[in-house]
């Protein structure tokens, strides 16, 4: 670990630092969690023999990602839940950081700040959806099974955005930030590819698509540097894709809400995103300065025998 203060992004420049520790981190968290895929992949063809099933079937299902019904969506759920332990054992094997120090500065999950975050994220995305509603109030048939589609956004989609921002903010940010000695240079050049990779990791190319989701990757990365941690992006991303989702099923869209290679957009998509999620980080931002939270990491021996300055450790 950092023998001084240091912001998130720097957390993995420790002592035992070199430059090709950031690069294998992030390509073994790739392959632990193409592992994870697998393994589910085969999962579900074992259940599919098990039961009976058509295996042909059931392949077809899970190739055919624009129909989401319960099984292809399952499996998109597992995939990218097992970001979170790929990303946090690739750190710890390879920078040799405890895991908890992917989570926050404060070497754990600030389970409280998380709650505090999405009291302010919930109301001002139901405000936005309902004035999308009231613009557009056209609906359509609710696809099938959605009661069963609905339990599995309520309980999966939480971790599934957890399991984005533990890749694509936490590993991104902390391994392309400690190239850099200068924090805010290594934040600047951090923050470029977890843009690019999560805009391009989603399928689609075009460009109105492209800017929406690199402005909701910016914005959950200045979420997670001004926090020192991760949960304040994870509810921005939770509330964002659990009411959206919810949305869908009740009252038509489940299909076209999820982005892929066939997906276009328009101008007002990225400026929404940019209006809302400029709201949200702004006011999850007063909430910190309010409670003071911990935005640096503190080595214990500092805490523990030495004044750390206005930016020791207040609220978690």
């Amino acid at each position: 670990m950092p023998t001084l203060p240091v912001e998130y992004q720097q957390l993995v420049r420790g002592g035992r630092y070199a430059w090709w520790r950031p690069l294998l981190t992030l390509l073994l968290c790739v392959a632990f969690d193409l592992v994870v895929q697998v393994v589910a992949g085969f999962v579900v063809g074992a259940i599919a023999v098990l039961t009976g099933t058509d295996v042909s079937r059931v392949v077809q299902k899970l190739s055919d990602t624009s129909s989401m019904g319960p099984l292809t969506f399952s499996v998109v759920i597992i995939g990218l839940v097992g970001l979170i332990p790929s990303a946090m054992f690739a750190s710890w094997i390879v920078n040799g950081v405890r895991p908890r120090y992917l989570a926050s500065v404060a070497g754990g999950f600030r389970w409280r700040w998380l709650l505090r975050c999405l009291m302010v994220t919930v109301p001002v995305f139901v405000i936005y959806l309902v004035l999308q509603f009231v613009v557009d109030s056209s609906t359509s048939p609710r696809p099938a099974h959605w009661g069963i589609l609905l339990i599995m956004v309520i309980i999966g989609i939480p971790f599934q955005s957890a399991g984005e921002e533990y890749a694509f903010r936490g590993l991104v940010l902390q391994n392309v930030g400690a190239w850099f000695k200068n924090p805010r240079i290594g934040l600047i050049v951090a923050i470029i590819p977890s843009m690019i990779f999560f805009a391009l990791a989603h399928g689609s190319h075009d460009p109105w698509v492209f800017s929406d989701l690199a402005i909701f990757a910016l914005s959950s990365c200045i979420a997670a540097w001004r926090t020192g941690g991760l949960e304040a992006s994870i509810a921005l991303h939770a509330t964002n894709n659990v009411l959206l989702m919810i949305a869908t099923l009740l009252f038509g869209g489940w299909n076209a809400a999820f982005v892929s290679s066939a997906t276009v957009g328009s101008p007002i998509e990225p400026l929404s995103t940019l209006v809302v999620n400029g709201l949200c980080v702004a006011l999850i931002l007063w909430q910190a300065k309010r409670v003071r939270l911990q935005r640096l990491y503190h080595p214990r021996s500092l805490v523990a025998g030495q004044p750390v300055g206005g930016n020791a450790p207040r609220w978690q």
